[in-house]
């Protein structure tokens, strides 16, 4: 029975080392474990916010690209009207150098009606001037043949 017992005890300390062994390894691979599960949750966590970053992103494209079409809707817009201006300010400069011309015209026939009416008026003051003498000569002369 003593050896029994020795084998008994030889047969537990071999269970105790397997058994401690068998802990040891289960403890490592739980550590092993529980290091994966953090570098999946790092893991899953740096995917999440890369995930709400390109969300973010896609988000910043399309309201960029939201306010470019406004844009480029807008610059349409002020071309056109730009166009228009232009057109408009081109047919108004037109319209004022017709009418500087046509002023200028008028002015210069104004100039001239002024002249010919200065020279007329010259003219008709000489004919007055050679009545008046002519009146004063007849009645100087009718005064004479009166007198005699």
């Amino acid at each position: 029975m003593n050896k029994e017992i020795k084998n008994y005890h030889g047969s537990k300390r071999s269970c105790q080392q397997k058994l401690s062994v068998i802990e040891a390894d289960i403890f490592r691979i739980t550590q092993e474990i529980d290091s994966f599960k953090k570098a999946k949750n790092l893991n899953q966590n740096e995917l999440d916010q890369w995930v709400k970053t390109a969300a973010k992103k896609e988000d910043d494209n399309l309201a960029l690209k939201k306010y470019s079409r406004a844009d480029e809707v807008k610059i349409k817009d002020l071309n056109l009207t730009i166009e228009k201006l232009t057109t408009f300010s081109v047919t108004k400069r037109a319209e004022v150098e017709n009418a500087i011309t046509e002023t200028q015209t008028k002015q210069t026939e104004l100039d001239r009606t002024a002249d010919a009416f200065k020279t007329q008026h010259n003219e008709r003051r000489h004919l007055v001037k050679q009545w008046q003498d002519t009146i004063e000569t007849m009645q100087a002369r009718d005064k004479e043949i009166s007198d005699s």
